[in-house]
């Protein structure tokens, strides 16, 4: 019975979704939906850029120029409606100047047909903080032997910030005059860190005519998650572009990450006391806290085709790209070992239950995403850009094996991105200002914390109802590219 008690409780206090931009895979600005970054695209686009997002376009125009897109000024909302009650929103407001890339190109003197390039990327994903408390009256325990309404409070924090260094070394070849092969390889230095922090409290009310105490007794549950992570992998790709007159082709297949290496700290806080499951049994009391350092992360990505096509219309070009994504199975990114967890255990869950109910976990489902543009002059030395698509979630709750752990994602809505812009062209360098927008919403995001609906049977952290969410982001993206 201890055990089975103890089992509910962990999965009770684990089971966890933070809230944050982190599901998607479409949200990078050189991406092959963002047209205002130069390169960024599958098919041939005439573009004056460097950074190919499919290296084989390296090869068509091959040249020796040095490119910085280097200037991102963004700011990001995040708002979740009643998240955590009525009146009890959950918001995040992030913004900053952001570096995003360096790179060049090298075209060989000795063999015209094959051409060199280097980036080095800041890819900026989120930097999340949001918190939000219930300090109010409210009948939370059994009449029995609390009489009334106690004082509540209940109280929720979370950081969620990740981002990632990616060096890029990429080969473009051209194999006849309408066909190019290219190949590049992506060190990628991820870091994660995550703590999430929430706890229900009640003070019991003493019976009529019982002797004040000085400080009265109450009933609590909190519960501590934190954890930090570096991880290094490689990710090959390999392209094919084919150019006929008009009409432009690109094809890209990207390989899952392979971790080269990986480092992570976790420590976690448990305390649940004075809680009595249902009137007639006797109060539980669970501590449970570890550390742990030295653990191996597994963060994953999967295969991705993409193909793309443009086609020229007088000094114009239309753009469509789509991305397929394949699913990725139940896994954990963190896997704590199996140490000494619950203090003073002795029904043999102390490490039994550490793995399952501290684990930092992953599931995925296929998406596939889908970017139209278009390019269309606007004096002779002066080309803009409009380009809309898709940023559709993997998030994938129903396909978890089972409900201990936490979750490494938190957002289950789509996103859509629009840019617009221009390239500025003189002799020696173009210069290329751009507008972002980004929107998503949903009505169906459900935390595990409510502070309207506190009871003992749920731990005093309440029943969660779905909540909806509002999500914005605009930024200004600046990039300048010199021809040596």
């Amino acid at each position: 019975m201890l055990r089975t008690i103890t089992i509910i409780l962990l999965v009770r206090l684990s089971f966890h979704y933070s809230v944050a931009q982190d599901s998607h895979y479409w949200s990078s600005n050189y991406g092959p939906g963002g047209l205002m970054t130069p390169g960024a695209t599958i098919a041939d686009t005439k573009d004056s850029g460097v950074f190919f997002y499919n290296p084989a376009l390296l090869a068509i125009r091959p040249k020796t120029a040095l490119e910085f897109s280097g200037s991102l000024y963004q700011i990001e909302s995040t708002r979740i409606i009643d998240a955590l009650g009525k009146g009890k929103d959950l918001k995040s407001i992030a913004g900053g100047i952001s570096p995003q890339m360096h790179s060049g190109s090298f075209k060989l003197k000795k063999n015209e047909r094959l051409v060199l390039a280097y980036a080095l990327i800041n890819n900026y994903i989120l930097s999340n903080r949001m918190n939000q408390r219930q300090d109010t009256k409210m009948n939370v325990l059994n009449d029995a032997y609390s009489p009334g309404s106690e004082y509540y409070i209940g109280q929720f924090s979370e950081v969620n910030q990740v981002s990632e260094i990616s060096g890029v070394f990429s080969v473009g070849y051209k194999l006849s005059e309408k066909l190019y092969v290219g190949a590049s390889l992506e060190a990628q230095v991820r870091r994660k860190t995550f703590d999430i922090e929430y706890s229900g409290r009640a003070l019991l009310n003493q019976a009529v005519g019982a002797k004040p105490l000085l400080f009265p007794e109450f009933s609590n549950t909190e519960a501590v998650y934190r954890v930090d992570y570096t991880q290094l992998g490689l990710k090959p790709k390999i392209g094919f572009a084919y150019n006929q007159a008009r009409h432009h082709v690109g094809l890209l297949a990207t390989l899952p990450l392979m971790r080269v290496f990986s480092r992570g700290t976790l420590m976690t806080d448990y305390v649940v006391s004075n809680i009595r499951l249902a009137p007639t049994v006797e109060p539980i009391n669970l501590l449970a806290n570890t550390r742990q350092e030295k653990l191996t992360s597994n963060y994953k990505t999967p295969f991705s085709l993409a193909a793309g096509y443009s086609y020229d219309y007088g000094r114009g070009r239309f753009y469509l790209a789509a991305e397929y994504f394949a699913r990725l199975k139940d896994y954990s990114i963190i896997t704590p070992r199996n140490e000494y967890f619950i203090r003073s255990d002795t029904s043999g869950s102390s490490s039994t239950s550490t793995a399952n109910s501290l684990k930092l976990k992953d599931v995925r489902k296929a998406v596939m995403n889908v970017a139209v543009g278009i390019s269309f002059p606007v004096k002779p030395s002066v080309m803009g850009y409009v380009s809309i698509r898709t940023d559709f979630s993997y998030a994938d709750e129903k396909s978890f094996a089972d409900t201990g752990g936490y979750v490494a994602y938190t957002t289950n809505w789509n996103s859509y991105h629009a840019q617009l812009g221009a390239n500025i062209r003189r002799p020696k360098f173009s210069f290329r200002p751009g507008l972002l927008l980004s929107y998503g919403t949903t009505n169906a995001f459900k935390p595990e914390v409510n502070f309207d609906t506190p009871k003992e049977s749920n731990l005093l952290l309440g029943d969660p109802v779905n909540a909806k969410v509002n999500h914005v982001a605009i930024g200004l993206l600046l990039s300048y590219i010199h021809n040596l």
